[in-house]
């Protein structure tokens, strides 16, 4: 939806944002707590450079035009 540039596809990398955060947040907590095995912290990395480029999509991406299918 996003790279197609139909309408709504911002919010939903605005959700998507929220949702990677969410997850970073969630499992530190539970590291910090020692809850949480090292290899999830590892894995939540992963979501946390994906949050990281939804970051920069929304501050860098707002004249950037759709590529044509």
């Amino acid at each position: 939806m996003v790279a197609m540039g139909t309408p709504g596809g911002r919010e939903i990398v605005i959700l998507g944002t929220i949702g990677k955060l969410g997850v970073v947040l969630l499992v530190a907590g539970h590291l910090l707590w020692g809850h949480a095995p090292l290899g999830l912290a590892v894995a939540a990395g992963g979501d946390f450079i994906f949050a990281l480029a939804f970051l920069v999509y929304l501050t860098r991406g707002r004249g950037a035009r759709p590529v044509p299918a």
